[in-house]
């Protein structure tokens, strides 16, 4: 008897569309310090908010750091396509910036991350604001200027969430942002 690997046979290509939620990091290509002004911060938030309106997504947390933008976003609608999304903000910022910067602004790859159904927005959110603080940048999140959201009120995306407590046997998935503490 011979068992088959997942990897065997047919492979399907991921779809982007829907409703699903994104982590995404995008990376400045050469500059080690291009989100550290306001104005360009601002700019590239303009274009996120209107490119995302487009696409029908919802931006529901991010944060610049000079090297680079982390960012949770979620299709409103079945139709919503991730990756022509991000095409269509990294080509117009990229565009906007080129200028100034006298090359592309992105690298050419970029990390995405399908959100688990179990992991709460709210938490990864707290995490992903955490970043310019671990990095050196600022004393607290809620003191850093180049984070937000588009659809939640900063200070409660600012407060930890209390985890969820489980009933039953077992563990369930959670994210991998939670200490699994147990029980007995």
């Amino acid at each position: 008897m011979r068992l088959r690997s997942a990897a065997e046979g047919k492979r399907t290509e991921f779809d982007y569309t829907g409703t699903r939620r994104y982590l995404i990091t995008l990376t400045a290509r050469r500059s080690r310090h291009v989100f550290d002004k306001k104005e360009t911060v601002v700019a590239l938030l303009d274009i996120l908010r209107e490119i995302a309106s487009l696409h029908q997504f919802e931006v529901f947390a991010y944060c610049f750091v000079p090297e680079r933008l982390v960012m949770i976003i979620q299709g409103k609608a079945v139709t919503s396509n991730m990756k022509e999304f991000l095409g269509a903000f990294r080509q117009r910022t990229s565009g906007a910036l080129e200028g100034d910067l006298g090359h592309p602004l992105w690298k050419k790859t970029y990390l995405e991350r399908v959100l688990r159904k179990s992991e709460e927005s709210r938490s990864v959110a707290f995490e992903l604001f955490k970043l310019p603080v671990q990095l050196g940048l600022s004393v607290s999140p809620a003191s850093y200027p180049y984070l937000g959201s588009f659809t939640d009120d900063i200070d409660t995306l600012l407060r930890p969430m209390k985890p969820k407590r489980q009933r039953g046997r077992g563990w369930r998935h959670k994210p991998a942002i939670h200490k699994r503490i147990s029980r007995r």
